[in-house]
């Protein structure tokens, strides 16, 4: 036994009966009243928390103690690289 389905018929009548939840996706814009409430609730920048503030002043740091380090080796190798210089009397 076989069952046809006409299905352009099913898909309009479907469509017919559902037309209006389909007004809901439509795209529309924004009325005063919805911008003015989107911008009074936009989420701005967050405070920092103590926490990140510890954490942007241990990577500050990290980063001073890291160059004075590189700085420090590159002089001892600068010095270490010259050869002394002999002067006999």
């Amino acid at each position: 036994m076989r069952f046809h389905f006409n299905l352009s018929e099913t898909v309009r009548a479907e469509d017919d009966k559902n037309i209006g939840d389909l007004k809901m996706f439509e795209r529309r814009p924004a009325s005063r009243a919805e911008l003015e409430a989107r911008k009074a609730f936009k989420p701005g920048q967050l405070d920092s928390t103590e926490y990140a503030r510890a954490q942007k002043a241990f990577h500050e740091n990290r980063e001073r103690l890291k160059s004075a380090r590189l700085a420090r080796e590159a002089a001892a190798n600068d010095s270490a690289s010259k050869p002394k210089s002999s002067v006999k009397k």
